[in-house]
């Protein structure tokens, strides 16, 4: 996880993360061990972890639902942190299927799932684009802006 934050496509978007393996540890293993109420789960793409994606109700962060302004929700993170898997197509494949295979049954009852980068990473909000997401606005979340992309889900179906 540390080299994939590290790594020179993805270290922009990881600024404010541990730069150190027991600082990694500190903050993700509670995740990893199954206390925190995010779940995380490695992509692999030919029998090769290459990154991490992940998924919340929104409600459980309290500060992010407020910034929001949305609760009903679950929200994703990702990050495909192998350079050699960049900029290849595979972001948006993983994206969509990852809403549909865990996000939607982990989460029954919400009305969206969200993501939040940089306004200034094109590439990832190019890919939440090409996976069905749309671009709602830019809000302030904690102290950096986020660019709030949105997926709506409808009879528990997703509407590109």
């Amino acid at each position: 996880m540390l080299r994939w934050h590290r790594a020179p496509h993805a270290s922009p978007w990881f600024d404010g993360e541990p730069q150190d393996l027991e600082g990694t540890e500190r903050e993700y293993g509670p995740t990893l061990d199954g206390l925190e109420p995010t779940f995380m789960h490695a992509i692999e793409i030919d029998g090769r972890d290459v990154g991490y994606i992940q998924h919340y109700h929104v409600a459980s962060y309290p500060e992010y639902a407020n910034a929001l302004g949305i609760e009903n929700a679950a929200a994703i993170d990702y990050v495909i942190g192998d350079p050699e898997y960049v900029g290849r197509g595979y972001g948006p494949s993983i994206i969509r299927r990852y809403v549909e295979d865990f996000v939607l049954p982990a989460h029954p009852t919400i009305s969206c799932v969200l993501s939040s980068p940089s306004p200034e990473n094109a590439r990832s909000i190019r890919a939440l684009e090409k996976a069905g997401f749309r671009q709602l606005r830019t809000a302030r979340i904690v102290d950096q802006d986020e660019r709030i992309c949105v997926f709506e889900v409808s009879a528990r179906r997703l509407v590109p």
